[in-house]
């Protein structure tokens, strides 16, 4: 989700050759990302996002297909998890960007990892309905669904 939300936090650049004089009123474009893991590995993106401009406020639609290559993150118990796609999973996506520096998704994203921690492995699919929002100083976000065969509901907040 880091990667989803991290990728999708600035409104993607328009491209060359559209007319510079005023701003279009939205426009396509593709593009590839990579966000490092905390421990090691990362988390490829491809990306379609089709952003629409009403005022000073841009919304995108992103459709988001991820792929983790050894993925790597400790855990609170020193555990040590990496995560590899299964093959991928993808998101689906609108994020407000508005005048005043405030950023609001609101996605899913579904698909199916493996997993490894010391000699334990295993495949975990998951289906999740998320919604955030961020300002300059704040960033919260909700994940509803399930993952691994299990229900999920967490709140996180950053401040």
């Amino acid at each position: 989700m880091f990667a989803t939300f991290d990728v999708t936090s600035v409104v993607p650049p328009r491209p060359s050759g559209l007319p510079t004089v005023g701003e279009p009123l939205g426009w396509a474009v593709d593009f590839e990302a990579e966000v490092r893991c905390p421990a090691r590995g990362r988390v490829a993106l491809a990306v379609d996002a089709v952003v629409r401009r009403d005022g000073d406020a841009r919304e995108v639609d992103y459709r988001l297909t991820q792929i983790h290559d050894g993925c790597g993150v400790d855990t609170r118990s020193s555990d040590h998890v990496v995560v590899s796609g299964a093959p991928r999973s993808s998101a689906r996506l609108t994020v407000l960007h508005d005048d005043r520096g405030r950023t609001e998704w609101n996605g899913h994203a579904e698909g199916e990892l493996v997993w490894s921690r010391g000699e334990r492995s295993g495949r975990c699919a998951f289906d999740l309905t998320f919604t955030g929002h961020a300002t300059d100083v704040t960033a919260s976000a909700s994940l509803v669904g399930s993952a691994c065969g299990q229900p999920l509901r967490q709140t996180l907040a950053l401040r």
